[in-house]
């Protein structure tokens, strides 16, 4: 391995103190949104959140009961991609 400076030759990272081994500023700016956001919401507002989008998917709404399958159920093409699977082993063992 070639010796790089600032960077530890056994490990190839950056060693403590090296400026190019900061970190993307970007990456800790959203980290410290996201600590904020998630200070400030309370479990109460995240079900209040919750009981509003079933209703709204209750009168509905297609944007919104997707939503509301995407958030509990997990992305449509997941259990899609299971039955085509098992379509295709059907009629594979039927050949």
């Amino acid at each position: 391995m070639v010796a790089i400076e600032g960077m530890d030759p056994r490990t190839g990272r950056f060693q403590p103190g090296n400026t190019l081994g900061q970190g993307l500023k970007s990456a800790k700016k959203v980290r410290a949104l996201r600590q904020t956001l998630l200070a400030a919401v309370t479990e109460e507002d995240m079900i209040a959140v919750t009981r509003e989008l079933v209703r709204m998917a209750k009168t509905g709404s297609i944007e919104h009961i997707r939503e509301l399958y995407s958030r509990t159920l997990g992305k449509p093409i997941e259990a899609d991609m299971d039955q085509r699977i098992a379509d295709l082993e059907e009629l594979l063992l039927s050949l």
